[in-house]
């Protein structure tokens, strides 16, 4: 009996050792995590902050060692908010909002996630996300960020004009090998009409042409704006517009600019007056559509191809700072916060389409509904196949370039769409131009 109680004595005494070192308090175990978010301004919007607190919530309860500190922009530019908790030394330990990655990148503000990503690929489930959207920002052996929206550029189009012409509507399929180019600028010719005055009633097309989207035309064609080496290395290095196979991509273009305009936008799509947008990101497509509800039916469809199929993708990942103290913790939140659980609640309000093809359901049947014509399966098949075909944008995965998009693209090109310049006139431009901000970059 006397051992009896002396074993049961020593066990209470181990177990009460165990409980103490095993239950430290919450103050001396707790880390704090500074989440960087754009609040409702700089993009972001009431419901998606009000999403945010809701899963950043559920998260803290899930991890009770985790702390999350909340940063917004407060009023401010999004860049201009990260650049100065940045240089004040005070960076967040991880961010959302995707923009310029390979420009965060030079700057030494990324922590590489690819020894985590391939340490819990098994838990992160790869397979699920689409395949543009997995790809996007990796190069050199790194894994920059990891994808929670990707957003594909189709084609939109009014379903109500095309049944007025008699003409069937865009195909959704990428590998359409009819498809093509030429039957693209012979819808916009069929969908122009001009009154007996002389003015413009409606427009066969509009052309996007803003700084992200002027580059990927050249993608159709076989064309490009940098060399190999700009890819490899996200500096760019050298300018490469000068080339047959671009000089064809914006003839193309100014041929199909003649049955509509060619600017940054919808241009009064949602009026009802214009045929079909070329390159249009689903979120501004879904913003227009909850807009005017239901005031015309339209669809989306596959860009046409050129000499091959191309897509225009823009994807933001969530990143982890390469100055941050708590790496695992952030990854764990990175893992959470990317998982199909949580982005599937995202698509019951998300304008944009999440990187998870288990997530997407929801935000299938809201674009569905929203267009009064298309079916959700038909929806995906678009998303897919710009996921297939879709190649990042420039500003995401090229250091720097953001200023030049929008200087040296947007400077030269309008005068090439309304032919008061030459084609080959405007690249030789658009080349010089490139080659002075590659050089001013080099100085820096």
């Amino acid at each position: 009996m006397t051992r009896l109680v002396r074993a049961l004595a020593s066990a209470m005494i181990v177990l009460g050792l165990c409980s103490a070192v095993g239950t430290p308090t919450m103050a001396a175990s707790q880390v704090t995590l500074r989440v960087y978010v754009r609040g409702g301004v700089a993009g972001g919007t009431l419901a998606e902050s009000q999403w945010e607190n809701k899963v950043f919530a559920e998260f803290e309860k899930q991890n009770p060692d985790i702390k999350l500190e909340i940063v917004t922009p407060s009023g401010s530019d999004y860049l201009d908010k990260l650049t100065l908790l940045w240089t004040t030394g005070d960076p967040p330990d991880v961010w959302d909002h995707g923009g310029a990655v390979a420009t965060y990148v030079s700057q030494g503000w990324l922590l590489d996630l690819m020894p985590y990503v391939k340490r819990d690929l098994a838990e992160l489930k790869a397979e699920d996300f689409f395949s543009g959207a997995w790809r996007a920002y990796q190069w050199g052996g790194h894994f920059w960020g990891m994808p929670f929206l990707s957003m594909p550029y189709p084609l939109l189009f009014n379903a109500d004009l095309f049944e007025g012409a008699g003409l069937t509507t865009p195909p959704i399929d990428w590998d359409d090998a009819s498809w093509t180019w030429d039957r693209l600028v012979e819808y916009a010719r069929k969908l122009f009409r001009v009154g007996a005055d002389g003015r413009v009633q409606q427009l066969g097309v509009v052309v996007r042409t803003d700084g992200t989207v002027a580059p990927m035309y050249s993608w159709l064609w076989g064309g490009d704006w940098f060399d190999r080496d700009t890819y490899e290395t996200s500096i760019p290095n050298k300018c490469t517009v000068l080339s047959r196979a671009n000089e064809l991509a914006y003839q193309k273009l100014v041929e199909l600019a003649r049955y509509g305009v060619a600017v940054n936008g919808e241009a009064g799509f949602w009026s009802g007056k214009v045929g079909m947008v070329v390159n249009d990101p689903l979120l501004d497509v879904m913003n227009g559509a909850i807009a005017t509800q239901g005031k015309i039916r339209w669809g989306i469809a596959a860009i046409p191809r050129g000499t091959q199929p191309a897509a225009l993708l823009a994807t933001d990942p969530w990143m982890v700072s390469s100055k941050t103290k708590h790496p695992e913790a952030a990854w764990r939140f990175i893992k959470y916060i990317t998982s199909q659980k949580v982005m599937e609640s995202y698509t019951t309000f998300g304008v944009a389409p999440v990187a998870r093809a288990s997530a997407l359901p929801e935000y299938l049947n809201r674009a569905s509904k929203l267009s009064g014509y298309q079916s959700a399966r038909d929806v995906l098949t678009v998303l897919a196949g710009g996921q297939k075909y879709g190649r990042e944008a420039y500003d995401h995965v090229i250091s720097g370039w953001r200023p030049w998009l929008e200087q040296v693209s947007q400077r030269e090109l309008p005068a090439m769409l309304s032919n008061q310049r030459s084609v080959s006139e405007v690249l030789t431009r658009i080349q010089e131009g490139m080659q002075t901000g590659i050089a001013n970059l080099r100085k820096k």
